[in-house]
């Protein structure tokens, strides 16, 4: 297994998938400390400063599917089993090699937001606690993400068709968590104008929205997809909907059984699988 890590590390940092993914976030990083000296007084450094969540999927979707497709397309996958290699390391390998790379996206991202955004905005209104947490939590998620296109990337071999099956589920979720997240954000009633017959003068009454789900059971199937699936977690640890506050422990618990469950089930099919 050692060896696996060390051969596939250094693969990492010779890969031009792996610097032009650190570029893409340090221009987002830069993109981000540009708004905030654009903007007027009063910004603060919490305003946007997860943006980078909202993207990691994409970044992951890409950046797995071309690094770990080519061990497809190179054939060194089938080598790497030939010279006696265990598939279930091989499979770790590729997973811990693209989450660490992963983790290194998003490390570069917050290094040069904090060396950037401080001396801008003067630090954060929100808790010290609040921010770590999550970090942390986008962390896992970018995990998550991970061993779902690492299970995709190493079952199908056609590096191409991969790729775009990758970053459309990427796009895909987040897309659906938006979606989710906006029939969550219905209010229960809605302002109506109503005007006298003259339509001089008029009074604003409340009505019941019809676009608010009041039904208990469905309002929590919404909740549970909303932090069960990484479209809906993206969306909440991206901070654009609201400031930054501690995320929900069931984002924790959800992300680590996307991880478990993705990487124990793709361990036992690329097991079985006919490599040719």
């Amino acid at each position: 297994m050692r060896k696996l890590l060390s051969a596939d590390f250094s693969r990492l940092f010779k890969s031009r998938e792996f610097y032009v993914s650190i570029i893409f976030m340090i221009l987002l990083t830069a993109f981000r400390i540009g708004n905030l000296i654009m903007s007027p007084s009063g910004h603060r450094d919490d305003d946007g400063f997860f943006l980078y969540a909202f993207v990691i999927g994409i970044v992951m979707a890409a950046f797995v599917s071309l690094f770990v497709g080519t061990d497809h397309s190179c054939h060194t996958l089938r080598n790497k089993l030939i010279v006696g290699h265990k598939r279930r390391n091989v499979y770790l390998s590729n997973y811990i090699v693209c989450t660490v790379a992963g983790w290194i996206f998003c490390s570069c991202y917050l290094i040069i937001a904090l060396i950037g955004g401080i001396p801008i905005a003067g630090g954060f209104m929100a808790e010290t606690t609040d921010v770590i947490a999550t970090i942390l939590c986008v962390y896992l998620l970018t995990a998550a993400y991970c061993g779902i296109f690492v299970f995709l990337t190493m079952l199908y071999a056609n590096g191409a068709a991969t790729s775009i099956v990758c970053i459309f589920l990427a796009i895909a979720l987040l897309v659906f968590g938006i979606y989710v997240q906006n029939k969550l954000m219905e209010p229960e009633k809605i302002e109506i104008m109503e005007y006298s017959v003259n339509m001089e003068s008029g009074e604003t009454i409340y009505d019941d929205n019809p676009k608010y789900i009041s039904n208990d059971t469905i309002r929590h199937l919404y909740e549970t997809l909303n932090n069960a699936l990484p479209g809906g977690q993206t969306i909440q640890l991206s901070c654009m909907l609201s400031d930054i506050k501690t995320p929900s422990c069931w984002l924790f618990i959800y992300e680590g059984l996307m991880v478990l469950i993705t990487t124990g089930l793709g361990i036992v099919l690329f097991s079985k699988k006919d490599l040719k």
